[in-house]
């Protein structure tokens, strides 16, 4: 029986120029007994590189009838769904494993970052205009909260125990700490210099990292 890989692509800002440079890209396998993720390799590889190994366009999807300017995509824990939020349209498209668009859902103004949760219950999505931090039922695409947080909140990840989240609100020159359950601010710490995004180590999910145990 053949075996089936698949590989997670991020982009890495490696000249620290707030740029991306290149791809990190990690090969891993699907263990049958819990659908975990397993990790086998992973290497960078900067654009150029990039474009000369793997210049084969899968799929094109256009967005303009739902919204424009697509800014976070993620994929679900299990492999099944992509997401992708669209700044210019309010709205984060649910896409199935061959990128078919599946519906589309709501949100406040000017949606950005998006992730699972680590158990790909529900979804978090950072609505900068909104300055709100939402959240969504993975399965029903209900809402479940919208939480109150600063200016031009891009980017966030979960602490590697899962228990918060950390939000970047660049605007507001802060990072807004959030407990995971009660999905309540629980303080906020000064950051200079307009923080864009946050990831932690070890890695865990967020709107720009992505692990699984």
């Amino acid at each position: 029986m053949t075996k089936k890989f698949y590989y997670l692509i991020e982009s890495l800002d490696i000249n620290g120029d707030k740029n991306p440079d290149g791809f990190l890209i990690t090969k891993y396998k699907i263990n049958k007994k819990n659908n975990d993720k397993i990790f086998l390799v992973s290497k960078y590889v900067t654009f150029k590189n990039f474009k000369k190994k793997y210049n084969k366009l899968l799929k094109t999807v256009k967005t303009h009838k739902y919204g424009d300017r697509p800014r976070g995509i993620k994929v679900s824990p299990d492999g099944k769904t992509y997401l992708a939020t669209l700044e210019y349209g309010n709205k984060f498209l649910v896409m199935d494993k061959n990128f078919k668009v599946l519906r589309a859902v709501d949100t406040g103004a000017a949606p950005y970052g998006i992730a699972y949760d680590r158990k790909g219950e529900r979804i978090f999505v950072a609505v900068n205009k909104a300055k709100t931090l939402e959240v969504f039922n993975a399965k029903t695409y209900e809402k479940i909260k919208d939480i109150p947080t600063g200016n031009r909140c891009w980017h966030f990840s979960f602490t590697p125990d899962d228990k918060q989240v950390l939000l970047s609100c660049g605007k507001s020159n802060a990072l807004f700490v959030i407990d995971a359950e009660k999905l309540d601010v629980i303080k906020q710490i000064e950051i200079k210099n307009m923080p864009w995004g946050v990831i932690t180590y070890p890695k865990s999910m967020g709107s720009i990292d992505t692990a699984i145990k």
